[in-house]
């Protein structure tokens, strides 16, 4: 799931795919505040012993410039002039897994939502 802001230049949703025949712990993991310039960033990392499912960018003042898969977390940007950014890990931890794959999604219009 993405969010383009008004006027934005468009955004990517990322997804993370596979067969999960057992699976536990599931967490979400948010990262701290990134610096409010341009690019700045924040890092969600998923604890020892779980896999990164899913990556996301949370902002309440709709400062997203994406959130992008970054070893075992999620690493979260912020657009100029914005007012910081937090990465949202979701992890799990999954005994059986097979066939994980990331994907990352054409660029979205520059329309609003």
């Amino acid at each position: 799931l993405a969010y383009n802001r008004p006027g934005g230049q468009g955004v990517f949703a990322v997804a993370r795919c596979g067969y999960v025949p057992t699976a536990s712990q599931w967490q979400q993991v948010l990262s701290e505040m990134s610096g409010l310039a341009d690019n700045e960033t924040a890092i969600a990392v998923c604890p020892t012993g779980t896999i990164l499912t899913g990556c996301m960018c949370y902002t309440p003042a709709h400062s997203c410039a994406g959130a992008l898969v970054h070893e075992n977390g999620c690493q979260a940007f912020s657009v100029p002039g914005g007012g910081g950014v937090y990465a949202q890990a979701r992890c799990g931890d999954i005994l059986e897994s097979s066939s994980v794959l990331g994907l990352m999604s054409p660029r979205s219009s520059q329309e609003d939502d």
